[in-house]
């Protein structure tokens, strides 16, 4: 069998028929182009169709899971009667519960861009060959570490015994560089960029990626650590959305529910500043992220998590709602291998009013943090500590390139401690964010 939907239904049929009283189906397509370039020529072109599909039953309150990529008639069979089997040996859990079709029809988004499925090999490559152009072409730049481009058209099936028959096609590309810059002592500093995105047009052009990554390692010519204090720290957007994706667990109903989160107790207060406001936010057009229905078939919804610095609600899948007493937001995330977990849609950071050149010009002294390294992030206390590099800033200028440092606080003393929040939020990828002034933060170096 080759339709993804009658796929779907017959392994339900052969679900309930072997015994299951309820039963899910999450079915996925893929097929994927990558392409990786070095010196202006493709060193590698790989295509692969993947597909897979995750049978979740459910017999007096235990459920199994099982998957397998074998579309086949008989072999849909088989692994229908082997889930029923399976749950027999699994415990009863009354969380162990499927979604029911909603009483609203879902809104048509705008996820599949026809230019992406038409996008041929030589279109791909020419994407990541005049990124690194670009890069290779800003001065002190001499090798390249990665650059590369993708394309991706998939779909994702959601159908279940209630009713349920939820369907997203979705559409990827994205191209990506990091170079190497030549340092003293031969050492060599490295730079990054790329974009991810639905629709082709909606792509950074290659050659802005390219000079970014270009520009990013050469900034870092010539850093050196420098003493240990305590300053005012301006956060680059990528650093902030890195952060803020890890900052999503503390709002995860799981994580709530086994209070393993530092906000746990802290819903409808007040926790960082009141310029910081943080939305998940699926169905927002072309996001990526974005979709009609999670992974369980609920449908989306645009979710404020931070209002003005308040806690205003945590996220949920069916099971932990219902372990809460509460009803999933839509946030049930999975594969087809896995049993769904709790994860974003399409989360960002609200933009603000501030430009990052003011930012810059009104710091006598501070540090601009535009990459991190090791150590990282404590989802149950929100301890933040990290490898940094970046550059001092001195009466308003950018000056010395730092490296070799460390930066550390907490989560929530950093977001009450955001004095400024830029105006340059720009949506490219899952999570999005723009620039963060923080008040003080300690800097550990010589």
């Amino acid at each position: 069998m080759s339709d993804p939907k009658e796929v779907a239904k017959l392994a339900l049929q052969r679900a309930t028929k072997a015994g299951a009283t309820e039963a899910e189906v999450f079915l996925q397509t893929n097929r994927e182009l990558t392409v990786n370039v070095r010196d202006g020529r493709a060193e590698s072109v790989k295509q692969a169709d993947s597909r897979g599909l995750g049978l979740r039953v459910m017999k007096e309150g235990k459920s199994a899971l099982v998957y397998t990529s074998d579309f086949r008639p008989e072999a849909i069979g088989s692994l229908a009667e082997r889930a029923v089997a399976l749950a027999q040996y699994a415990p009863p859990d009354p969380a162990n519960v499927i979604a029911a079709p909603a009483s609203t029809p879902r809104p048509a988004l705008e996820l599949h861009d026809p230019a992406v499925d038409q996008l041929a090999p030589d279109k791909v490559i020419a994407l990541a060959v005049e990124a690194e152009k670009a890069a290779r072409a800003v001065e002190r730049i001499r090798a390249t570490q990665f650059c590369g481009a993708t394309s991706q058209t998939g779909e994702v099936w959601v159908v279940n015994t209630k009713g349920i028959e939820a369907h997203d096609p979705a559409t990827v590309v994205a191209v990506f560089v990091g170079v190497l810059a030549d340092d003293a002592e031969g050492k060599q500093r490295t730079g990054a960029e790329g974009s991810t995105q639905r629709f082709l047009a909606d792509l950074r052009p290659p050659e802005e990626i390219g000079r970014e990554a270009g520009r990013r390692a050469a900034r870092k010519v010539g850093a050196k650590k420098v003493p240990t204090t305590k300053l005012p720290v301006l956060m680059h957007a990528d650093v902030v959305s890195g952060w803020l994706q890890s900052m999503f667990s503390a709002f995860s109903g799981e994580q709530v529910f086994k209070k393993a989160s530092y906000l746990t107790e802290k819903l409808d207060q007040q926790v960082a500043s009141p310029l910081i406001t943080v939305v998940d936010d699926p169905l927002r057009r072309r996001a990526l992220g974005g979709k009609a229905n999670d992974h369980e078939g609920v449908p989306t919804q645009r979710m404020v998590l931070l209002d003005k610095g308040v806690v205003k609600g945590f996220v949920y899948n069916l099971r932990w709602a219902s372990k809460a007493g509460k009803q999933s937001t839509g946030h049930a995330l999975r594969s087809y291998t896995v049993q769904p977990g709790i994860g974003p849609n399409s989360l960002y950071l609200e933009n603000g009013p501030t430009p990052v050149a003011d930012m810059i010009k009104g710091l006598d002294r501070g540090f601009y943090l535009t990459d991190t390294g090791a150590f990282g992030y404590d989802p149950a206390t929100g301890g933040w500590s990290y490898q940094a590099q970046g550059l001092m800033i001195e009466k308003g200028e950018i000056t010395t390139p730092v490296a070799d440092v460390t930066l550390a606080s907490d989560t929530l003393t950093m977001l009450k401690g955001v004095q400024k929040v830029g105006n340059d939020l720009v949506f490219d990828g899952s999570v999005s964010a723009p620039h963060l002034l923080i008040e003080e933060m300690a800097l550990s170096g010589t």
